[in-house]
């Protein structure tokens, strides 16, 4: 097994627009949602923050953040409101088919938007979290019980992208390598 290798500037610097353009595509995918689920919300006279008041949010709050040119904030508010909604959703209905779905996406998108440690870090924060509000809706035992199938295939996909990620890094090194020899 080899060791992770970090990234030159230049590299860097390529990652870092890859990544902006994702962000830019995801709030523009991200907002008319945000708004039709919003205004469905709305109509439906939902009470408690639900899951669209979390991504409307973080579509406005990113968008704002870009503007200001504060694009690590941009991408790590956007995933922090992406996390938040399958924590409402925990609270709104509690355990559900809803939620367990939704707690892998956050890892997913964190994917796209920052390196491998920040997907870990994501799935650990989406699974706590998710796991302490429906501890808080019921109890310890159910909380557990409830994300022992969801969390498994979070840290799965967590490896995956966390492996795939480094094969990739150290694939680009060895070719930049043997470009500059």
């Amino acid at each position: 097994m080899t060791n992770y290798v970090q990234p030159n500037d230049s590299l860097t610097g390529d990652l870092d627009d890859q990544r902006q353009e994702h962000l830019q595509l995801l709030l523009w995918v991200s907002a008319p949602l945000a708004f039709m689920l919003f205004a469905l919300d709305l109509n439906n006279n939902l009470h408690g923050i639900s899951a669209s008041v979390c991504l409307f949010g973080a579509v406005a709050a990113a968008a704002i953040l870009r503007q200001f040119r504060a694009n690590n904030a941009a991408i790590w508010v956007y995933i922090f409101g992406i996390l938040l909604i399958p924590v409402a959703q925990a609270n709104l209905y509690g355990p559900s088919l809803h939620t367990a779905v939704l707690v892998l996406l956050p890892v997913i998108l964190c994917s796209l938007l920052r390196d491998r440690d920040a997907v870990v870090l994501t799935a650990a924060a989406t699974i706590l979290a998710v796991g302490a509000m429906v501890a808080l809706q019921s109890n310890f035992v159910t909380a557990v019980n409830f994300l022992l199938l969801p969390g498994l295939i979070c840290v799965v996909l967590t490896m995956v992208i966390y492996v795939t990620e480094g094969n990739v890094m150290e694939m680009v090194h060895w070719a930049m390598d043997v470009q500059g020899k």
